[in-house]
Order: C-alpha cells, then sequence, then structure tokens
C-alpha cells in the first residue's frame, strides 16, 4: 500500500493549468521503451490499474532497427540500443490508433523528433486521436538545449499536454527549459546511456536495471523543491518500497520500466497497492 500520502487522494493531476489537463486513476504509468506500442504485455499485466501507458518512441517517419548487437549484460542490468524502430507517426496510428482509442487506459505518445516543423506534423495528427491524453517529448543525451527549446516551444502550442523527458546527463537544465517553453509536467529521466568494452570494439546504449535509483531519487527531491511542475520519477524502480520512496521524495507519478521483463507478477502487485 502507497503510504504517506493523502488519504483522500483517488486521482492525480498532472496539467493543473492546461486547457484539457491530464487526469490520471493511478500514480503508475507504463515507461516508454519498455511496455511496446499499446497491447503488448495485456495478458500478463491488469493494464486497467495503470495511470497511463507511454508508447514507445515514435517518429515523424519509419525508422529501422540498428544494425549489429542491440544488447549487452552488466550487473545488474542490461545495456540496450534499439535506434528507436517504429513505422513514423502516420503509419502508427493507423496501426494502433483503433487500439489506443479502445484500450483500457489512456494513452500518452512518446515522441522523438529533430526539429519543429517534426513536431507540427506529429501534433497535428494526434490531436484528434480518442484516448490519447498528452505527449511526451523524448531528447538525445547529447541535445543541444536551445534546439531542444524550440521544440518544447512548437509543441506546447497544441492542445495536448506536454510532458518533457529530461535526458540523465542534463537534468536540471531541461527541467527548467520544460517549465519556462511551456511544458506541464516532466520526466525525471531518460535512462543513462554507457559505453562498455565489446570484445575488441566498443558497445553503447540506454542502461535499464542498473542502480541508478538513489541518482534519480535525489534529483526528485532537488526539483520538487525548485520546481512548480509536476514530476513523473522514472529511476527502473523494481519494487513497492521504490516506488513509495519517489511518491514521498515529491513524484505525483511513477514509471514503470525494465521491471516488466522480469517481473510482470511483481508489476500487478505494485498496481493494485493503490488499489488497497
Amino acid at each position: 500500500m502507497v503510504s504517506n500520502l493523502p488519504a483522500n487522494l483517488t486521482q492525480i493531476e498532472l496539467a493543473p493549468g492546461h486547457k484539457r489537463g491530464l487526469t490520471l486513476n493511478s500514480p503508475f504509468i507504463a515507461e516508454s521503451g519498455c511496455w511496446g506500442f499499446v497491447d503488448e504485455y495485456s495478458k500478463v499485466i491488469n493494464m486497467h490499474l495503470l495511470g497511463a501507458m507511454i508508447t514507445n518512441p515514435i517518429t515523424a517517419y519509419p525508422r529501422q532497427p540498428a544494425r549489429g548487437v542491440q544488447i549487452r549484460e552488466i550487473d545488474p542490468g542490461i545495456v540496450l540500443h534499439t535506434g528507436l524502430p517504429n513505422p513514423g507517426i502516420h503509419k502508427a496510428l493507423l496501426k494502433f490508433g483503433k487500439k489506443w482509442s479502445k484500450f483500457s487506459c489512456p494513452i500518452i505518445v512518446h515522441l522523438a523528433v529533430d526539429n519543429p516543423d517534426e513536431v507540427n506534423e506529429c501534433i497535428y495528427q494526434l490531436e484528434e486521436q480518442d484516448n490519447v491524453l498528452g505527449i511526451e517529448l523524448g531528447f538525445h543525451h547529447h541535445e543541444n538545449p536551445n534546439h531542444a527549446a524550440a521544440i518544447i516551444a512548437k509543441a506546447a502550442k497544441g492542445s495536448l499536454p506536454i510532458i518533457v523527458k529530461v535526458p540523465f546527463e542534463n537534468p536540471e537544465t531541461f527541467a527548467k527549459l520544460a517549465q519556462d517553453y511551456g511544458a506541464q509536467a516532466i520526466t525525471v529521466t531518460a535512462p543513462a546511456r554507457t559505453t562498455i568494452p565489446d570484445k575488441t570494439s566498443w558497445f553503447e546504449g540506454r542502461m535499464y536495471g542498473a542502480n541508478t535509483f538513489g541518482i534519480i531519487l535525489t534529483l526528485v527531491r532537488k526539483l520538487s523543491q525548485t520546481m512548480s511542475l509536476p514530476i513523473i520519477a522514472a529511476g527502473d524502480a523494481h519494487n513497492n518500497d521504490q516506488v513509495q520512496t519517489l511518491l514521498r521524495a515529491g513524484a505525483k507519478a511513477v514509471q514503470l520500466g525494465s521491471v516488466v521483463w522480469v517481473h510482470p507478477s511483481r508489476v500487478n502487485l505494485i498496481l493494485q497497492s493503490w488499489q488497497n
């Protein structure tokens, strides 16, 4: 059971100043990059208990999977490089739109765009999509802050609430950009990137399940004291105690990531804790 939270709290509002709002019935959100595009885990997870599901990253145009080795084990966890494979926004709507509209929890679409013009192209197509309640913007780990600011500002002119998933490598700068340029919430943070030796070469990717929980917890506590935007914690929490700690530290919601790969039954227990 989630502790130290107001007893009468039954809904979570992630966009209190937005005309549409972004109201969830649970603080638990499926993290982008871990759960697929819509219903891949529906047979093992009680998806209706999620506050929302964030899709795998979707780009303006189709992208193919990365070539070569895509995954390496580390202790603890994995390093993953995918290349963000997806069908592009137009085909994604054709392929997933009907499922999104009838899905058992709200959908937030994660967009990975390269410039403000692509923002317009994607958001225009998403604004009338049933059951899509918001957009999460993802950025490359070495994204230029000025370039990111232009993308956030353009996205904020649309009618859907905007969440900025701040890079692990530059969280405070991007959190401030989100607040200054019109986003409604931030996700702290995107998975850290690392480079590890791979036989005679090197392998680079995002770390999942690695021991970054303490760093994310520190950031959530710090940013919750200095920012007015709601914070969604993405610290790769793998148990209910970690989830509770992030909520007590100031997060309004918690994204569940790689835990769905290794402990799907534990995910159900976490989701049910809110109902209890």
